[in-house]
């Protein structure tokens, strides 16, 4: 039987649980750390599986990203993904045992410790924010926030060539396979993705081929420096700091500490505790 996102209420009780997005410091990562992180519960948020080979587990509101990790990770990760109206019609990746559906609602406090039956997950405006959630119905009893910060544009995979040269060769492999076209969700016109989100669609936008795509996709053709100087955006989304400091706020107050190895950015700003990269 397909599980479900109920089935995993305290799966992981009393835990220390990872959620790892991909700020540049992911980069700092040691060889040694990366490896000891498998005998962890890790959540990968987006990209962030690229560099750590076998999470517990990953997450990723983004369908490209959704196809991507069913291809080309470990067989035994689950991968929790966002589902809405929006996506809903892409059979290929919900049907796959491997995801586990979040139905998405706008981000809230407080945060439900239990889910029932509806499988709603509350953050859909951003993966981090699900993230959390998605640790706290697990049961953890802490929380350590690894490559979060949302101070630029920059991400760890910018600066790793030999994990961006990878990356389109198995997205290139994936288009021409066409396991996931759909001829009736298809679209080159960003306007048109915007509101009809197709997997090939997505890569689009990824590769710098989507027509009339704002200049902030284009992330493979800036320099780094650019990206570094750049703000970061995410559309729709002014409120994700707030909302991530009221998460922060209820899950310490429900008795779950979080920490942060970031310097600087989001998870300093909403008040987690900050620990040295290399004592974790």
């Amino acid at each position: 039987m397909k599980l479900q996102l109920n089935n995993f209420n305290n799966k992981h009780l009393g835990e220390t649980i990872y959620i790892v997005g991909c700020a540049p410091h992911v980069n700092d990562l040691t060889s040694k750390q990366v490896e000891s992180l498998r005998n962890k519960t890790v959540i990968c948020v987006n990209h962030s599986f690229l560099k750590i080979e076998h999470p517990t587990y990953i997450t990723t509101g983004h369908v490209d990203l959704m196809a991507y990790a069913l291809e080309y990770t470990h067989k035994k990760i689950l991968i929790f993904a966002h589902k809405s109206e929006n996506t809903k019609s892409i059979e290929q990746i919900w049907n796959n045992q491997r995801v586990i559906p979040m139905w998405d609602l706008n981000p809230s406090v407080p945060l439900p410790r239990f889910i029932d039956e509806k499988n709603n997950i509350n953050g859909s405006t951003s993966s981090t924010l699900s993230a959390t959630h998605l640790a706290y119905i697990m049961g953890a009893s802490k929380i350590i926030y690894v490559g979060f910060e949302e101070t630029s544009q920059l991400h760890f995979y910018n600066t790793d060539k030999n994990i961006e040269a990878q990356m389109l060769s198995n997205i290139e492999k994936l288009l021409v396979s066409k396991k996931y076209w759909n001829p009736n969700n298809y679209t080159n016109s960003w306007q048109g993705i915007r509101s009809k989100i197709d997997v090939h669609s997505a890569f689009d936008v990824v590769l710098n081929r989507c027509q009339n795509a704002p200049d902030r996709q284009a992330n493979l053709n800036r320099t780094i420096e650019d990206l570094k100087n750049s703000p970061f955006e995410r559309a729709g989304c002014e409120q994700n700091t707030s909302n991530f400091s009221n998460y922060v706020s209820d899950l310490n107050k429900n008795g779950v500490e979080t920490f942060t190895v970031a310097l600087e950015g989001i998870t300093i700003e909403a008040g987690c505790k900050q620990i040295d990269l290399h004592k974790i």
